[in-house]
């Protein structure tokens, strides 16, 4: 066990409900350019009493990459929140903390039970078969046109998507992963921040680029 911390993280949806958290760090993931990952022992600390949350994950900032963290961590909140409202297959919790620009989100490895398969780790890099891949590819395709809402919702790109798979079972499951960078809330299907328009012909794009890169 390494660095231990007390945190606290309000929650996305009521600003005013934070949660204190113990953190002690398991290991650290990566030295990223977007900023230093975590897997974290977590205890929620409350009214004097102390409840083990089990494995999760931080994500620091990389305040020379995020020139405006305010902003990056508003939008990034914002998308979280829309496409948790309409039921698609976000993490369980994401959390940050303003102080030590910090995001907190589920372990969805489960401590290693499952192989993610994403960006960093593509499936003709893993030592896993996907039984059910079809299934995925298809759940991947929905879940983008879903989330593009007729170009009033979330443009997603490859880099947000991740597939969950089972080391015993070999079953994958889709799973929204990371909207810090390259994902984009639109309106009329114009993303405010690219200054661009996407057409509807567009909303599988992030899911077919998606399936060329990462699952072959």
């Amino acid at each position: 066990m390494g660095e231990e911390i007390i945190e606290s993280f309000p929650r996305p949806e009521r600003s005013d409900r934070t949660s204190v958290v113990r953190l002690k760090t398991i290991r650290t993931e990566n030295l990223g350019a977007e900023g230093r990952k975590f897997r974290v022992l977590a205890t929620l600390l409350v009214r004097g009493k102390e409840r083990q949350i089990g494995q999760m994950f931080v994500k620091e900032l990389n305040l020379e990459v995020f020139k405006d963290p305010d902003s990056v961590v508003r939008e990034t909140l914002e998308k979280y929140l829309w496409l948790k409202k309409h039921k698609l297959p976000v993490v369980p919790t994401l959390r940050y903390d303003p102080e030590n620009h910090r995001f907190l989100m589920t372990d969805v490895s489960e401590g290693g039970k499952y192989v993610i398969i994403d960006k960093h780790n593509p499936l003709a890099k893993a030592r896993i078969k996907i039984k059910n891949l079809e299934e995925v590819k298809r759940r991947l395709l929905s879940t983008s046109k879903k989330a593009f809402a007729k170009g009033e919702g979330v443009f997603l790109t490859a880099d947000s998507f991740a597939v969950v798979v089972d080391q015993t079972t070999g079953k994958g499951r889709v799973l929204i992963l990371d909207l810090v960078k390259r994902s984009y809330k639109i309106s009329g299907g114009r993303s405010p921040q690219l200054g661009y328009t996407f057409a509807p012909s567009q909303a599988k794009a992030g899911a077919h680029s998606f399936i060329e890169k990462y699952l072959v």
